[in-house]
C-alpha cells in the first residue's frame, strides 16, 4: 500500500475513479485491481519506445499543446513522488526556466486560459481608464498604486496590464 499524503487524498480518489470509468480498472473489496474485462488491458508490453519518444511524437503530432506536453514531461516523472510529499510540485514548476516559461506559454496562449486573462484585464482595465485622472492626481501627491498580483507567477495576467498602467503614469512602474 502507498502512503499518500493526506492532502492529495481527493485528487487520487479521483484518478482511480476516472480509471474506473474508462475501465482501465475495476473496485474489489481491497481496492482497485485491473479490469480483466477490458480487450486493451493486456499483459503485453505496451511497446519498448520511452516515454520521451512517446512525448516527442505527442508534441510533433499535436504541436498546438507543445507546453501542456512539456509541462507532462517535466511533471510526469516525479508524480508518484509529489504525492507521497517526497518531490515539491511547486519546485518542480517554478524551480526552473523551463517551467517557469511552460506555465507562462499555457495561461498566456490557450485559448480557454486567454479568455479568462483578457476577461481580467478588462474588468481590471476599466475602472482604470474611467479613473485615470483619479489615479494620476493621486500619484502625482506622491500616493502609491499597489497591484498585488495573485496567481502562478508567470507574469501571464499582469503582464497585460502593464502597458495600461505605463499609459498612465508612465513613471509609476
Amino acid at each position: 500500500m502507498i502512503e499518500l499524503k493526506y492532502k492529495y487524498q481527493r485528487e487520487v480518489s479521483r484518478l482511480w475513479e476516472i480509471l474506473e470509468e474508462a475501465c482501465v480498472v475495476e473496485r474489489t473489496p481491497d481496492g482497485f485491481s485491473r479490469d480483466s474485462a477490458n480487450p486493451f488491458i493486456t499483459d503485453k508490453p505496451a511497446g519498448e519506445r520511452s516515454a520521451k519518444e512517446l512525448s516527442a511524437e505527442l508534441i510533433a503530432t499535436y504541436p498546438q499543446s507543445r507546453s501542456e506536453h512539456g509541462l507532462l514531461h517535466l511533471l510526469g516523472p516525479h508524480l508518484a513522488k509529489c504525492l507521497m510529499g517526497r518531490a515539491d510540485s511547486g519546485h518542480l514548476l517554478f524551480g526552473s526556466d523551463t517551467g517557469r516559461a511552460l506555465l507562462e506559454d499555457v495561461y498566456s496562449n490557450r485559448p480557454d486560459l486567454r479568455a479568462a486573462t483578457l476577461v481580467l484585464r478588462n474588468f481590471v482595465a476599466t475602472p482604470m481608464l474611467l479613473y485615470r485622472g483619479i489615479a494620476s492626481a493621486s500619484l502625482a501627491r506622491g500616493r502609491n498604486l499597489f497591484l498585488v498580483p495573485d496567481g502562478l507567477g508567470s507574469g501571464s495576467v499582469f503582464g497585460p496590464l502593464a502597458p495600461l498602467l505605463q499609459e498612465s503614469d508612465p513613471g509609476s512602474l
